[in-house]
């Protein structure tokens, strides 16, 4: 395989996956919202969870070739190998730099400001008037108003030239959409819509075996959710997908469609400028299944990520990639970097799985955070659970009032043992209650040894409970027991 088409599967295991992770000993603050609730009962069933830039593609690409050649491993997939000290704290120090400076203001969320904005949104509706042919009067409201201006002024520097020749490329790029009938349906279809639904989009099956699923709930900031999930793509469906490229690539640019009227409709009602909060949880990823089976579907992706920064700005305010494996900071800091411009580059906020409940409660309410979890392992046997060295998994159970108790139950069946952590996540803005095993906050379970206990609400919310394996990956496994009784 050539250094470009390995560049292009390794970015991949970044851009189509995520992932959860398991948490800190330590005693941590949770605060959630139920934002749902009133619109639509939330599920009874059962729910156990774990976890615009100038340069070409060619470019960007050459680029990450070069940082491949230049002595980037790939290791199998589990691995927990320590990073290089030159990545190792560097890369998260200068994300996190980036997002307090640029991706973690709340002011990108305001509505329009009349006293600093004002002017040049009437610069580039001039500047359009000279270069875009029928504009205002040809294109649908949603494409011409203020707000969508002000998308591309706040990602471009607040540069009206700019903005203007980035927002001229667009709007002839979704003119030509407009002019095909399945794009035109969607609009008449989701032209009120204030949910994403993706049963409404092409293909519709198709975007589970991509991992891309819908999530209940709201962030803290209360804006809507996507989440993409590792463990869930299914690349003998991908593969059949792909056999007919230019209707997946309609299915994908019409799901990018959908999301840009959802959130112009979201911010005309809320008078806000409201944005996705996206979620990646890399739980179980196989980068050898990515680096291989995946390598057509990742240049699906790159195109997808490139109309996203250049024609759809501000249509992301946060990436959340959860449970990053050891050779993600190498993915990232060489072959993201060279894709991505400073402003995407900002939004991304990478967690290890030790940050988990902690990261959550930072950026998602307890209703997203049930959703997002009881999906990923829909299909998990927490009754005889094999954890390989290393592994971890998280269940997750909605308690849905004040005072349901639960029971639960662990049991090593065999094998060296697991770590259990526990906390309850509420649906109200409020410090999170953390779950104690016995007397302790952490219950480090022997070969054979059982916990067990009970748990009592002190309101709506999610109890989350995380299961590691005491093993290093290169260790022994350990099947595991886990019954909780009593909640949904």
């Amino acid at each position: 395989m050539s250094a470009v088409a390995q560049s292009s599967c390794a970015l991949s295991s970044y851009l189509s996956t995520s992932s959860v992770a398991s948490t800190r000993p330590e005693s941590f603050v949770l605060s959630g919202r139920l934002e749902s609730s009133a619109r639509r009962d939330l599920p009874r069933a059962e729910a156990t969870a774990s976890q615009g830039g100038g340069s070409t593609a060619a470019g960007r690409l050459s680029l990450a070739s070069a940082l491949l050649a230049s002595g980037i491993r790939l290791f199998r997939p589990g691995h927990n190998f320590r990073r290089p000290p030159r990545l190792r704290h560097a890369l998260p120090s200068a994300a996190e730099t980036e997002w307090q400076q640029h991706g973690s203001s709340e002011e990108d969320l305001n509505w329009i400001d009349e006293a600093s904005e004002r002017e040049s949104i009437e610069t580039v509706r001039t500047r359009l008037l000279d270069t875009v042919p029928g504009w205002p009067a040809e294109f649908p409201e949603d494409m011409v108003h203020d707000i969508q201006i002000a998308r591309f002024l706040r990602g471009h520097s607040r540069d009206p030239e700019q903005a203007a020749a980035f927002m001229a490329r667009a709007l002839a790029y979704r003119q030509q959409l407009l002019s095909q009938q399945k794009f035109q349906d969607l609009r008449r279809r989701q032209a009120g819509a204030t949910e994403a639904d993706l049963g409404a989009l092409p293909r519709a099956t198709g975007f589970r075996a991509m991992g891309i699923c819908a999530v209940e709930g709201l962030s803290e900031d209360g804006l809507p959710v996507a989440l993409t999930a590792a463990r869930l793509l299914d690349f003998d469906a991908i593969e059949e997908l792909m056999k007919d490229g230019d209707d997946l690539d309609t299915c994908l640019k019409c799901m990018i469609e959908q999301r840009a009227l959802v959130l112009h409709n979201l911010s005309v009602q809320q008078r806000r400028m409201v944005k996705f909060i996206d979620v990646r949880d890399l739980t179980h990823v196989r980068v050898l299944d990515i680096l291989g089976r995946g390598r057509g579907f990742v240049r699906k992706i790159i195109k997808t990520l490139a109309l996203i920064q250049d024609f759809y700005p501000e249509t992301v305010h946060k990436i959340l990639i959860y449970n990053v494996p050891s050779t993600f900071d190498m993915i990232f800091g060489g072959l993201i970097a060279g894709l991505l411009n400073k402003r995407m580059r900002s939004k991304f906020k990478v967690y290890s799985r030790q940050s988990l409940q902690t990261s959550m409660a930072e950026r998602l309410g307890a209703c997203a955070t049930w959703s997002w979890l009881s999906q990923v392992t829909a299909g998990v046997d927490f009754h005889r659970l094999q954890l390989g060295g290393g592994g971890f998994e998280t269940a997750a159970r909605w308690l849905g009032a004040t005072g349901q108790t639960v029971q639960w139950r662990v049991q090593v069946l065999d094998g060296p043992g697991v770590t259990l952590r526990c906390a309850f996540m509420p649906s109200t803005k409020a410090s999170a209650v953390e779950v104690r095993v016995r007397s302790e906050p952490l219950a480090l379970l022997a070969v054979k040894s059982h916990e067990e206990g009970t748990f009592t609400a002190p309101g709506a919310g999610v109890l989350i409970m995380c299961l590691e394996s005491l093993e290093p990956w290169w260790g022994a496994s350990s099947s595991v027991l886990l019954r909780i009784d009593g909640c949904h």
